[in-house]
This record gives structure tokens, C-alpha cells and sequence, in this order.
């Protein structure tokens, strides 16, 4: 998970689909509405989430509960 940082995860998480294509096409699709830092915030997201791996994807969308189980503990 260290390979995203917390804008693209968040980034990441806007989008209303949970799987991994339709996530990059969504952004794909925003990315033509952006310019400067949203821009390459939005490409890095894409990048990242076309090279991560299944379990990488798994702990993106599971990641806010990860958090919030670890203050529990």
C-alpha cells in the first residue's frame, strides 16, 4: 500500500466503481477535465492503479477500515 500516497488514495476512492478497470476509466474520463496538479494527480492514480497488483487493489479499497480497525486495537 506505501506506493500510493494518501491524495491518491483518496483520489482512488472517489470513484463510484470497485473494480479496478472501470476505476481507471472513470479517471481517464476526469482526467480530460483537469490541468496542473490535479492533472498529474489524477495520471499518477491511473498509473499506480494499472501496475498494482490484486492484493495491492484488495487494501486500496479496504484501506479507511484498516485504519480506523488499527485505533481500535
Amino acid at each position: 500500500m506505501a506506493k500510493f500516497t494518501v491524495e491518491e488514495i483518496n483520489m482512488a476512492r472517489t470513484c463510484v466503481s470497485m473494480e479496478r478497470k472501470e476505476m481507471v476509466q472513470e479517471l481517464t474520463w476526469l482526467l480530460r477535465h483537469c490541468d496542473g496538479y490535479m492533472k498529474e494527480l489524477v495520471e499518477n492514480t491511473i498509473d499506480k492503479l494499472e501496475k498494482c497488483s490484486d492484493k495491492e487493489f484488495a487494501e486500496l479499497l479496504e484501506y479507511p477500515a484498516e485504519i480506523f480497525e488499527s485505533e481500535e486495537e
